[in-house]
């Protein structure tokens, strides 16, 4: 298998994954609570694939890092930060950064914001309780199919 890899039990009804990123991609975290931001941080970098190299504790204070310099591969975002929202800062990111993948995070699952998110252009919502493990397959997801249109190819994403 050229783009998928076998995980877990490698029997009969084993599920495909899709294959680590081949280099670090780089992730900015939004979110107001510090120590969640570091925890989440650590667990993703120990996948060895994602570098979390930028934190922010506002949507605003993001989209001001996206006017200096080009975005990261990856934003995860909370999606009821003060001041400007998760939900809200969505289409901002997509328009100052198109190829960036973004995730919302939230405590709590509401299906509308869930829509609305994903309306704005996100590539999903997770529940911060949810394992970072099923981020970091999402975003290897997001990551090859973005490589995949840049490339013309067409390679499928199963999960």
């Amino acid at each position: 298998m050229t783009d998928e890899t076998l995980s877990g039990n490698q029997g009969a009804g084993a599920k495909l994954a899709p294959a680590p990123v081949r280099h670090p991609a780089r992730v900015w975290l939004v979110d107001d609570q510090q120590i969640f931001r570091e925890s989440y941080a650590k667990a993703l970098e120990s996948a060895h694939e994602f570098k979390c190299d930028r934190q922010f504790n506002s949507a605003e204070e993001l989209l001001a890092a996206l006017q200096m310099t080009s975005g990261p591969d990856v934003v995860l975002l909370e999606s009821g930060l003060p001041g400007m929202s998760g939900i809200a800062a969505v289409k901002a990111i997509k328009s100052c950064s198109p190829a960036t993948v973004v995730f919302l995070l939230s405590a709590y699952t509401s299906y509308r914001q869930m829509a609305e998110a994903l309306d704005g252009g996100a590539s999903g919502y997770f529940r911060k309780n949810d394992p970072p493990e099923a981020v970091v397959v999402a975003m290897r997801v997001a990551l090859r199919g973005r490589e995949a249109q840049s490339d013309g190819a067409r390679r499928p994403n199963v999960i």
